[in-house]
């Protein structure tokens, strides 16, 4: 089953709560606010705790772990939802990729 993403704006006005599903990495910058952000309960010494944080305007979180967040907003805000990048495998082919020669760059040869 694939998960929901985010839009690429969340858009709340006061005293709105919204929940989101957001994948690790994924950076939150807030826009307006103040916002309370919610991450997933935790187990923490044989209790839950869930994670939250308020998010002044222009302030950002970068979400630790997968999961639904709960947005609840203090004032009028808006919510900019920033994709992680993508994992440090993939940027290193990447960079071999942009070494690699192109056909165009390849010596001609005579036969």
């Amino acid at each position: 089953m694939q998960t929901p993403h985010p839009p690429a704006r969340i858009a709340l006005n006061r005293g709105d709560t919204r929940r989101v599903h957001v994948p690790r990495g994924m950076q939150l910058v807030s826009l307006g606010g103040p916002v309370l952000l919610e991450q997933t309960s935790r187990a923490l010494g044989g209790g839950f705790h869930t994670p939250a944080l308020r998010l002044a305007d222009g302030e950002a979180v970068v979400i630790e772990q997968q999961g639904w967040v709960t947005l609840t907003a203090w004032a009028p805000a808006e919510l900019v939802c920033l994709a992680p990048p993508p994992p440090a495998w993939r940027r290193v082919l990447a960079a071999f990729h942009l070494l690699a020669p192109t056909p165009t760059q390849l010596p001609a040869h005579d036969h």
